[in-house]
């Protein structure tokens, strides 16, 4: 008897809750067109921007691989020996 009295009292607030939600009541007042567009307006923009983040993210992935294949690549670390210093001559080559 204590366990339904329980039951009961806890189911109160918790119906309250569930009942009070903006789900429940679209589902007993049906969907309101205008606020539907506004919804459908503001999923499409979601959709532009998302696509737009896609985008950049790919965009800053292969700056980011460049960068490492260049700090990677061993013959740019020694293509910065061959390179001739400020004070020679134009024409001649450091080595």
């Amino acid at each position: 008897m204590g366990f339904i009295l329980l039951f009961v009292a806890l189911m109160i607030p918790t119906l309250a809750i569930v009942l009070n939600s903006p789900v429940v009541k679209g589902y007993f007042h049906g969907i309101d067109p205008i606020k539907l567009g506004e919804v459908i307006d503001r999923v499409r923009a979601i959709e532009d921007e998302l696509s737009q983040m896609a985008g950049d993210i790919e965009a800053l992935q292969d700056e980011t691989k460049f960068v490492q294949r260049l700090l990677d690549d061993p013959e740019r670390k020694g293509a910065k020996k061959r390179i001739a210093s400020p004070d020679s001559p134009p024409g001649t080559s450091p080595e």
